[in-house]
């Protein structure tokens, strides 16, 4: 239950938002005057409304009447305390439109008789009893809880007419609940109402030993999706329901699979207050003994992959992808052969003859088919050419919203080419060139100064990659779980873009998926894309380890670096303020005024974009990395522009 206290005396403030926490409502958003009031109405649903009689700006009779004038919130509870308690202040504000009326000094007791008496009055007694029996979900507490999931939870909304049958349906869930604690001193079980998918993911992952079941209604608009997040990471002694009302149902292909993950499917109109008992304790709420164990990484795994592949199709990679992969890890492939596969992928060939006819090659003259083109480039660059290009067409087909196709590509592109392969993994010394890398080296045309940045930096020599390394293929390849989270799990993205834009950015997407999924990540998803394109076990642990590389994989840490330095020029999504993103734009700022001695100012809590441990075995700091990125940037812009420019 969310509250909002309005008082202009903070000392007063502090004593009445300290016995609302005491009664257990820890969510209450506060304000010093009336006009504060309005505008914190305007920006998030309220249940309930304490004010102050008499305040500068906007006092309390002029609050009111503004609230009841406005349709979005005329008909909330509004409690009024004041120290002009004689009767015609009562009626005064009685006329404004108050609910209830209080008079300082008050104690606890008071106040809740207040506020129960308000909601009564604007409210039913039934949806005065579903929130204020709402658990308060202390961190001392340890009993069980169920977790509600209902897309309308405030005594508004709760009110309309058309809720009638939705309000039954939650009483009884309160009954029951209530029914199972009994006379008991102590709470046997509680429960929770949330209106947010992803904040419901996030609860029973901090709750895990708590959490005995999720009862989320089709009403709101991410519950299937939320669902089948909750039963891949679903702890032992945790059971989903999936609520049915008679208007919303669930396809049937979907139904299936949401059974087979285990998720129980109820129609809303046949749950009364005995059935909701019965099933309750049935599944351990009424027990706080049961123990709740959370799923092997092996089994997360494999649940991912069956809820992943039979709720809908993956993307399909471009079989030129397989076929130049195969032809680039061969040192003595023959050209004609590269020629021979490119021209069985018409687009790959059009690229291919697009990009050979860049002035940055040099050609005299117009290039007009496949064979002198393959040759002018080069393996390396076509092959660049041709990878970026069918992963790119293979996402196409990814429609939710917010989430940008080209935006991914190109934070991909970046550090697959500008920064992995190009440029901080490519060695500077021709004694360690294999074959075809003076094409490579010239093909990247690097000036004076980024050639001296990179050597002074030395960073090639040690990341050490095997043969079987693909630094090109880990880096196009690394993020390519969002888009399996994107595609395969419709509302998720644009709700952690939004949360992280409530955070700042100052967490990584990872992070925040984390929390919204249970524990499956970008990267955790990610792997099994990875299987169905077999991209082999270098390029998988890429996927899986680049946020946490492991000691033996030296592919993942080149990956985390090229990753933390090209979120800064190319950060996904676009509009993505990560700390590092202002950082190198200031730095960048300062040396085109001439400052070529200004470095980066790294503040805390950096490690979560890249660990100490990679800076460490790297021995080059998080700052030293943004230091190189301001003196390469044009390097990386020149290297992301070629491959756009084709693809």
């Amino acid at each position: 239950m969310i509250l909002l206290l309005v008082e202009d005396q903070p000392s007063m403030r502090k004593v009445v938002a300290s016995m609302l926490a005491k009664m257990g409502f820890t969510d209450v958003v506060q304000a010093s005057d009336g006009e504060e009031a309005l505008e914190a109405l305007r920006m998030r649903h309220v249940d309930l409304v304490l004010t102050d009689w008499i305040m500068p700006n906007l006092d309390g009779g002029d609050l009111i009447r503004q609230i009841r004038d406005t349709p979005s919130y005329e008909d909330l509870p509004v409690v009024v305390f004041s120290a002009l308690s004689e009767p015609e202040n009562v009626r005064a504000a009685q006329d404004a439109g108050c609910d209830a009326f209080l008079s300082k000094p008050f104690s606890r007791e008071q106040l809740q008789q207040k506020m129960g008496e308000a909601l009564a009055r604007r409210t039913t007694s039934q949806i005065q009893q579903i929130i204020l029996q709402a658990d308060p979900v202390r961190s001392s507490d340890e009993h069980p809880l169920v977790v509600i999931g209902v897309k309308e939870i405030t005594a508004v909304q709760l009110a309309r007419k058309d809720q009638r049958g939705h309000l039954r349906y939650l009483g009884s869930m309160c009954s029951a609940v209530m029914a199972i604690n009994g006379g008991s001193d102590t709470t046997l079980a509680g429960y929770t109402l949330d209106s947010d998918g992803n904040m419901i993911a996030k609860r029973v992952r901090g709750l895990t030993q708590r959490v005995r079941a999720t009862m989320l209604s089709n009403r709101l608009p991410t519950a299937v999706t939320t669902a089948r997040l909750l039963s891949i990471n679903r702890p032992s002694a945790l059971t989903i329901f999936l609520i049915i009302d008679e208007v919303y149902g669930v396809e049937p292909a979907m139904r299936r699979n949401l059974e087979r993950m285990g998720v129980v499917i109820l129609e809303q109109h046949r749950l009364d207050a005995e059935t909701l008992i019965k099933l309750l304790r049935e599944h351990g709420v009424d027990s706080s003994e049961v123990s709740s164990v959370l799923p092997t990484p092996e089994e997360l795994q494999q649940r991912l992959d069956e809820d992943v592949k039979a709720t809908g199709e993956l993307p399909v990679l471009a079989h030129v992808f397989q076929k130049i992969t195969l032809l680039d890890r061969d040192p003595d492939s023959n050209m004609q052969d590269w020629v021979d596969v490119i021209k069985t992928d018409p687009l790959s060939s059009a690229q291919v003859i697009k990009r050979s006819r860049s002035p940055a090659f040099g050609f005299q003259g117009e290039v007009n088919d496949v064979d002198r083109a393959v040759v002018l480039l080069g393996k390396n660059e076509v092959k660049q050419i041709v990878i970026s290009g069918a992963v790119k067409r293979s996402m196409e087909r990814v429609t939710e919203k917010g989430f940008s196709i080209d935006d991914y590509w190109i934070h991909s592109v970046a550090v697959a080419v500008a920064v992995t392969a190009q440029l901080l993994s490519f060695p500077l010394e021709e004694s360690a060139w294999k074959p075809g890398d003076k094409k490579t080296y010239e093909d990247m045309a690097l000036e004076e100064d980024e050639l001296h940045a990179l050597t002074e930096a030395g960073l090639w020599q040690r990341f050490e990659l095997r043969d079987d390394d693909d630094a090109f293929v880990g880096g196009i390849m690394h993020d390519v779980g969002k888009v399996v989270l994107a595609h395969s799990y419709p509302g998720l993205f644009p709700s952690v873009i939004e949360e992280m834009e409530k955070i700042q950015w100052q967490k990584p997407m990872s992070a925040i998926e984390t929390d919204f999924t249970g524990g499956s990540d970008h990267t955790v998803v990610g792997s099994t894309l990875a299987s169905e394109w077999d991209l082999g076990q270098s390029t998988t642990a890429c996927i899986m380890q680049h946020h946490a590389p492991h000691p033996n994989s030296a592919l993942a840490r080149l990956i985390a670096v090229a990753n933390f330095v090209a979120s800064a020029l190319y950060p996904f999504p676009a509009q993505a303020k990560y700390p590092h993103v202002k950082i190198l734009g200031d730095l960048n700022h300062a040396r085109k005024q001439g400052d070529e001695e200004a470095h980066a100012d790294m503040p805390e809590g950096m490690s979560i974009f890249l660990s100490d441990a990679i800076s460490d075995e790297l021995k080059t700091s998080r700052g030293e990395l943004m230091d190189l990125a301001s003196r390469i940037t044009t390097a990386i812009h020149r290297q992301v522009q070629g491959i756009q420019n084709s693809v």
